[in-house]
C-alpha cells in the first residue's frame, strides 16, 4: 500500500500553484522517458552495473520535487557516496533511497542501516524508489521496522502513478521542460558506450542568432572582435554538433562542472586529473579513456606532454579572440550544470542569444 502523500505534507499549494495537467502529450512524455530510464538501468543491471549515477539521483530529486513538492536534497552532492540513503527532505523529514538492487537482502541492509546511522532520529518516511521494477516479497519486513518509521518501496511505475495523482498541484510545462533538459542526456550518459541510446541522437540543436548576452558578457567593444567572438560561438556550436554524441557530451558537461581554473600562459583555462574523473562520473576504466579519446579527437580536451603533470586541459578557442570559450561560457552560466547541460548536451545556444533572468549589467568576463 503507498502512502498518501499529503498524510505527511505539511506545505499547501496556493491556487494559483493548482494548474489542471490538462496535457494527455506531456504526461505521456513522463511515461515514456521514465520507462527508458527504467530501461537503461536494467541493461546495466544484467551487465552486473547496479550503481545510480549522482546525475539520475539528481534528476529523480528534482523531478519528485516539481511534481510532489517534497523539497528534496542530494546528500551524495554533500558528501560523496552518502550511506543508507541518497535524497532527504529535512521540512518534510523524508528519505529516499535510489537503487537498481531489489533484492530482500539489499532491503535490508537499507532498513538496518538506517537505524544504525539514527537516521530515524531526523527522518520519519524511509522510501526505497527502486529504478528497475520491485519484487513481491514473500515476507514483510515489518519485523525489522520500528512502529513510528514510515516504510514503502516504489518503483518507475508507482513514482509515474504518484505524479499523475498529483496533477492538480503542478504545471506540466515544468515537468516537461525538466524531463526536455535533463533526462534524455542522462540517459545516453548511462547507456553502455555500444548501445543505440549512446550514440543515436536527434538533436539538431540551436544556433545562435547574434550571442548577444555572450558577447555583452566577454566585454569587447570592437566591431571585429564581436564578430570574432560569434564566429567562435558559431564554430563551437558546430563541432559539438557535428563531432560529437549525447555521452560524449554529457561526459564534457559533468568535467565542465567540476573542472579547476587555472591561468594557462596567457589567459584563463580549466583542467581536470584523470584519476579522479572516474569518481564524479561513475564508469570505468574503458569507458572513460574511450569518451576521453573522443573529446582529444573533437579539439576539446588537451593532455600535457610533461609525463609528471596528468592534468587534462578542457580548451577551445578561436581565431582573434583571446579566451577560452569553455571557460567563457561555464562562467557565463555561473557553473550551472542544468545550464551547461543545456548548451553543451542539447545544444541549445539560443541561451547565448538571451539566458532567461541575466541582466546586462552582470558582470563580464
Amino acid at each position: 500500500m503507498l502512502w498518501d502523500v499529503r498524510s505527511f505534507q505539511t506545505h499547501k499549494f496556493s491556487k494559483d500553484e493548482s494548474i489542471i495537467f490538462a496535457s494527455a502529450e506531456a504526461f505521456q512524455q513522463v511515461v515514456v522517458c521514465m520507462s527508458i530510464l527504467r530501461y537503461v538501468i536494467a541493461s546495466n543491471c544484467k551487465l552486473n552495473k547496479t550503481d545510480i549515477a549522482t546525475e539520475a539521483e539528481d534528476f529523480i530529486c528534482d523531478l519528485m520535487n516539481v511534481t510532489l513538492g517534497y523539497e528534496l536534497v542530494n546528500l551524495n552532492r554533500r558528501q560523496k557516496n552518502h550511506p543508507v540513503i541518497d535524497l532527504a527532505s529535512d521540512a518534510f523529514r523524508i528519505s529516499i533511497q535510489v537503487t537498481a538492487d531489489s533484492s530482500r537482502k539489499k532491503i535490508k541492509e537499507t532498513i538496518t542501516g538506517f537505524y544504525a546511522h539514527e537516521f530515524h532520529k531526523k527522518y520519519d518516511t524511509l522510501l526505497i524508489l527502486n529504478l528497475t521494477q520491485k519484487k513481491k516479497y514473500a515476507k514483510s519486513f515489518r519485523k525489522i521496522l520500528r512502529e513510528e518509521t514510515r516504510f514503502d518501496i516504489w518503483d518507475i511505475d508507482d513514482l509515474i502513478w504518484n505524479i499523475e495523482r498529483e496533477r492538480v498541484h503542478y504545471d506540466a510545462s515544468d515537468v516537461s521542460k525538466l524531463i526536455r533538459d535533463q533526462l534524455p542526456g542522462i540517459v545516453r550518459a548511462i547507456s553502455p558506450p555500444d548501445s543505440l541510446f549512446s550514440r543515436l541522437s536527434s538533436i539538431e540543436g540551436i544556433p545562435p542568432k547574434d550571442a548577444n548576452d555572450f558577447v555583452t558578457f566577454i566585454g569587447t567593444e570592437d566591431l571585429e572582435e564581436k564578430r570574432a567572438v560569434i564566429k567562435g560561438v558559431e564554430n563551437l556550436f558546430a563541432v559539438l554538433r557535428d563531432q560529437t554524441y549525447p555521452q560524449m557530451r554529457e561526459f564534457l558537461a559533468i568535467l565542465l562542472k567540476h573542472a579547476r581554473q587555472e591561468h594557462d600562459f596567457e589567459y584563463m583555462s580549466m583542467y581536470v586529473k584523470p584519476r579522479y574523473v572516474g569518481d564524479i562520473t561513475y564508469l570505468n576504466k574503458p569507458e572513460l579513456k574511450e569518451l576521453s579519446d573522443d573529446l582529444v579527437n573533437a579539439g576539446l580536451l588537451v593532455f600535457s606532454d610533461d609525463i609528471y603533470d596528468d592534468r587534462a586541459w578542457l580548451k577551445f578557442r578561436a581565431p582573434q579572440c583571446d579566451f577560452d570559450f569553455l571557460c567563457a561560457i561555464r562562467k557565463f552560466v555561473n557553473n550551472d550544470l542544468s545550464l551547461l547541460r543545456a548548451i553543451v548536451v542539447s545544444l541549445d545556444f539560443s541561451l547565448l542569444d538571451r539566458i532567461p533572468g541575466r541582466r546586462n549589467s552582470e558582470e563580464s568576463y
